[in-house]
């Protein structure tokens, strides 16, 4: 068909018709939602997406509170697993990378905050949200300035094998009462990209 053939078939629709005619088999594209988690707060889609999977779901071993092996309130937190590039862990101690979704686990009892955080880490996974901030508080009226939510959240942490690596936060982000979360996707490894 050349120009003035097409000028002559379009001569006669308006433009909302060729529009709606160039879109008829356009579909939207799912991109999932992020939500910001706060205290006992489980978002809808995480609890029935974790319903609709329960064998692929983590269980969060119990806290180990061996005084031994406690952090402090002001401890830095680092972990990461084999193969994390250190490039990506200096960019994520320096709060270079911008966390894509959030869990704030104040207020929380330990068994609420361990079944919020496998709730997040599900969530984050399913929407493809790599990059978390989790904040679980300085501990600062802890007994013996031993803050058990931040003990255990390392503990648990550690243990998820969707937890590729974590560190405490830059100050603007909570500091030491919150880490920056590498998660697994659905896809793999973030690092491998």
């Amino acid at each position: 068909m050349n120009d003035k053939t097409k000028k002559n078939a379009l001569a006669g629709k308006d433009e909302l018709s060729l529009f709606q005619e160039a879109m008829q088999d356009v579909r939207p594209i799912d991109q999932g939602t992020v939500f910001l988690a706060r205290k006992n707060e489980v978002p809808e889609e995480a609890r029935l997406a974790s319903q609709q999977e329960p064998d692929e779901r983590f269980t969060l071993p119990a806290f180990n509170s061996d005084p031994e092996k406690q952090l402090r309130s002001g401890d830095t937190l680092l972990f990461s697993r084999p193969g994390i590039q250190q490039r990506l862990m200096s960019r994520l101690r320096r709060g270079q990378i911008v966390p894509q979704a959030r869990l704030d686990l104040h207020g929380n009892t330990l068994a609420q905050a361990q079944k919020s955080l496998c709730d997040f880490i599900d969530q984050c996974r399913g929407s493809h949200r790599l990059y978390a901030l989790i904040i679980h508080g300085k501990g600062r009226g802890s007994a013996d300035n031993f803050p058990i939510m931040k003990n255990a959240v390392n503990q648990w942490l550690q243990a998820h094998p969707l937890v590729l690596a974590f560190c405490s936060a830059h100050p603007k982000d909570g500091g030491t009462g919150a880490v920056y979360a590498i998660l697994k996707s659905a896809q793999g490894d973030p690092t491998k990209r």
